[in-house]
């Protein structure tokens, strides 16, 4: 007969079965948490607002205010009501000629006013008429305790009808007091993908 502290085949088996089911629950339960945090993390947008020939949808719950400021061409500022605080500024521009939208963005300004002096990397990024990229950084501002993150979609809206090339620079840019850079740029592709223009097509 077997000493309790020896392994027999039979316990050994027993003992492997074990180990693989409480993997087989452990993944299941990483699988189910991941679909509901993924499921979770995507906002709601409100009705769809219209500004002179650019239409788009904000955050629900967000205030909505439309003065440009200083700057011209700021369509729509969203600002979240509770803490860490967010904001979605969306600026429109029309533009002559052909670029592409990492230049548009560089020499249009906005590059230095959002990133200051160094513009961070850009990749490719779907939205719907458009040719667009995206960019993000954390920016550590004076006097602040923790760094800012900064995203931006910028988009290029071709337009039709017209004899000269010429596009509808759409530049959507999201701040955000905290680090949930994964969460900010989903929100902000459902904000660009709201984005339609209506130049006459």
């Amino acid at each position: 007969m077997a000493r309790p502290t020896e392994y027999t085949p039979a316990r050994r088996v027993a003992m492997q079965a074990a180990l693989w089911g409480v993997l087989a629950a452990s993944l299941g339960l990483a699988a189910i948490v991941d679909a509901r945090l993924g499921s979770g993390s995507a906002m709601s947008l409100g009705t769809e607002e219209h500004r002179g020939q650019i239409r788009f949808k904000m955050p629900t719950g967000w205030a909505v205010s439309y003065k440009a400021g200083e700057d011209p061409r700021i369509v729509a500022v969203a600002e979240e009501l509770s803490e860490p605080r967010r904001s979605v500024a969306i600026y429109k521009e029309k533009i002559r000629g052909e670029m592409t939208p990492l230049y548009y963005f560089e020499d249009s300004g906005l590059s230095s006013d959002i990133f200051g002096r160094r513009t961070p990397p850009a990749s490719v990024v779907t939205v719907p008429g458009a040719s667009a990229i995206q960019m993000r950084a954390q920016i550590l501002m004076r006097d602040a305790d923790a760094p800012e993150t900064e995203l931006v979609i910028c988009a290029l809206y071709p337009t039709r009808g017209t004899d000269e090339p010429g596009a509808v620079a759409v530049t959507l840019w999201l701040s955000d007091r905290g680090a949930s850079m994964a969460a900010d740029m989903q929100l902000l592709k459902q904000v660009a993908a709201s984005v339609k223009v209506d130049d006459g097509r």
